[in-house]
């Protein structure tokens, strides 16, 4: 006779859902698109993704960080090492762009930057979001330095600024993805003066 088999015991309290988790994500960055930070509420975020308040605040403490685990949400950049610096940061780039037309992140994201603004715990939290979601970039143009095909004095954070500037400027005042000869070109300025 086999003896019995020990029956799991589940943990106290109510299990965390992942799919309310994802939804509550998801829904935050809709309204945020739609709405802006200021005017997006926890109240609607719980209506509309199907879940309470209580669910909300039992995993974020208010909306600020509700807002940032939203963003930390969406599909980060990756490497990209193709063998040339230009090609590697037009690459990215376009990636990013296409990131921004294809999900919440393109109307969010300005949103999120004009509240920042004025904002310092806002700033706090999603500035090093974003910071790291630069990485990729940063990666590209150290390898372009190591190649030698960017000058060993670069300033890293200078020339990733000059890229992405011009880009997010262009798609936040136009509403409209510039296009890859215009990511082309920032690239190309942007290295210019850099090249070895």
């Amino acid at each position: 006779m086999n003896p019995p088999r020990a029956v799991a015991r589940k943990p106290p309290g109510r299990p965390r859902s992942s799919e309310s988790h994802q939804a509550i994500l998801d829904t935050t960055l809709d309204l945020l698109a739609e709405r802006g930070f200021t005017a997006m509420s926890v109240e609607e975020v719980a209506a509309r993704s199907g879940t309470s308040k209580a669910t909300i605040y039992r995993r974020w403490p208010n909306k600020l960080h509700l807002t940032v685990a939203a963003f930390e949400r969406t599909p980060p950049l990756s490497d990209v090492d193709r063998g040339n610096v230009g090609k590697d940061l037009e690459t990215l780039v376009n990636r990013f762009v296409e990131l921004m037309a294809s999900t919440p992140l393109g109307k969010a994201f300005p949103s999120l930057l004009g509240e920042s603004a004025h904002n310092p715990e806002l700033t706090k939290l999603i500035v090093p979001v974003f910071d790291a979601r630069r990485e990729p970039i940063r990666n590209a143009i150290r390898r372009g330095i190591a190649r030698g095909e960017l000058s060993t004095g670069t300033d890293i954070e200078f020339v990733l600024d000059a890229i992405m500037g011009p880009v997010v400027m262009r798609f936040m005042l136009s509403g409209a993805k510039p296009g890859k000869s215009y990511i082309r070109k920032a690239v190309a300025e942007a290295i210019r003066y850099h090249q070895a």
